[in-house]
């Protein structure tokens, strides 16, 4: 809890470049099934990784507590995640390579669901905020809930030679999707 308290200082005093307001991207579905477990098993285990000379040192993933609404309708149709690359010196910084987020069941072998993103894709999930920049991942399920239980998020960051990869991993239990399907 220091270290994150400490981030958030560090990352309020910092003096941000000034950028141009982003349009936020809507939520990202879900890749074909077979597609997505291909790409989940070809990515391996969660070796945590420290990442490239030029890329982040480590990586700071939430889970924002619940399902999200998305479409505006009633009920809930996805997750959202937060992800702030953090710099050698714990400054937030910009990412160039690509993110792959898979949703196991807790203890499952196969994904439920696997999104991936990259390029302008994932520069349109960067969300600069005066508290701590980073990227606002709003994973849509598709067509169906995966249902209340207990879930484990794999998140790999595959960046340039340079930047290197790693890969995290955040555990969590839902308890929306039963009456929200």
């Amino acid at each position: 809890m220091c270290v994150l308290g400490a981030l958030v200082v560090l990352a309020g005093c910092q003096e941000q470049a000034a950028r141009g307001p982003r349009a936020m991207t809507g939520p990202l579905w879900p890749m074909e099934r077979g597609m997505g477990v291909a790409l989940a098993t070809a990515m391996g285990a969660c070796e945590r990784g420290e990442g490239g000379k030029g890329g982040p040192a480590d990586l700071l993933v939430s889970y924002v507590q619940g399902g999200r609404d998305f479409a505006g309708e009633e009920g809930t149709d996805g997750y959202v995640l937060r992800v702030i690359p953090l710099s050698k010196s714990y400054s937030p910084i910009e990412l160039e390579g690509n993110m792959v987020v898979a949703l196991y069941e807790q203890g499952g072998e196969r994904p439920v669901r696997v999104w991936q993103m990259g390029g302008e894709r994932l520069a349109g999930c960067w969300m600069e905020t005066t508290m701590l920049p980073g990227y606002v991942l709003a994973l849509h399920w598709g067509e169906v809930s995966p249902g209340p239980g207990h879930y484990l998020f794999r998140m790999w960051y595959v960046g340039t030679e340079a930047e290197g990869a790693m890969c995290r991993e955040i555990s969590f239990t839902d308890a929306t999707g039963a009456s929200d399907n």
